[in-house]
Formats: C-alpha cells, sequence, structure tokens
C-alpha cells in the first residue's frame, strides 16, 4: 500500500493467453506490479505469458508456476531475479524470449536462461533455466554456477 506496488497472487482465467499489465486499478489508486508471487500461476491452465512493454516487473518468487502448463512465456526487461526453485513442477515451458533490454538475462541457443548478478558485471555466468523439450544441451564454458531445478524432469 505504501509503495503503490503490487504482485500477482493467483490466475483465475480458462484464457489460454495472458499479458500482465504494467499496472492494476483499485479504486481511485494504482498500484504498479513488480512481483510474481509463490504459486501465483499454481495448476494453471494459461500456456503463454507476456508482459506491457512497459513492465516494471522485477522479481518471480519460488514455486510461482508450479504445476501449471505454461508453454512460452516472455521475460520484460526489468526483471532482475528469479527466486530458487521459481521453476519447479515448470514441465512444459518450451519456448522462452527475453527483452533485449533486459540487462540482467538473456537466451542462449533458443533453449537456455542465462544470467547475471549484477548489471556491471560483463559476463552471464550462470544458468538459470533449461527448456524441457531439451534432449541434449552442451553447458557452455562461461557458466560457472546452475540453478536449482534447471534441469528438472529433463
Amino acid at each position: 500500500e505504501e509503495d503503490k506496488t503490487a504482485s500477482v497472487i493467483g490466475c483465475y482465467t480458462n484464457n489460454t493467453e495472458i499479458i500482465i499489465p504494467r499496472l492494476i486499478k483499485q479504486e481511485s489508486d494504482e498500484y504498479i506490479v513488480t512481483s510474481i508471487s509463490k504459486g501465483a500461476f499454481k495448476n494453471s491452465s494459461v500456456l503463454t505469458i507476456q508482459f506491457s512493454d512497459d513492465s516494471e516487473l522485477k522479481m518471480i518468487e519460488s514455486e510461482s508456476f508450479d504445476g501449471s502448463i505454461i508453454e512460452s512465456i516472455t521475460i520484460p526487461s526489468k526483471l532482475k531475479e528469479f527466486k530458487e526453485g521459481w521453476c519447479i513442477n515448470l514441465n512444459n515451458l518450451n519456448i522462452i524470449n527475453i527483452s533485449p533490454m533486459n540487462p540482467y538475462f538473456s537466451v542462449y541457443e533458443d533453449k537456455l536462461i542465462i544470467g547475471k548478478k549484477s548489471i556491471e558485471q560483463q559476463n552471464y555466468d550462470h544458468l538459470v533455466f533449461c527448456a524441457r523439450n531439451v534432449k541434449t544441451v552442451k553447458i557452455p564454458k562461461f557458466i560457472k554456477h546452475i540453478c536449482s531445478y534447471s534441469f528438472e524432469k529433463l
């Protein structure tokens, strides 16, 4: 309430594609969406998640997509943190797009999300996620850390 921010806490729709807006309005107040909470898309039937071009999303909590059937996600430019376990039971995610304006994360060979901890850091050194339809993968030499659940159920 004080800082006028909001978190996605649940998804109750039959739509297979959703776009998460930059802000939500509650009565006469506006709240900027900055995170996706634990369990927000648990067992959801959503297949595609996108964000508005001016998204202020900064964090995706652990277990946000637990048991969902999401196949495609587009990561916005301001996202800077995936909490450990964000992708638990995210077994169908195969299409990953990341805004080219995002300084923290990138897609590598259309199948890996790679990341770095700070903007000042020159190289990506974290493997954050591997698309679930991958049969084989060669981990790049520059990767120094593989995040938990990156290869779950492959």
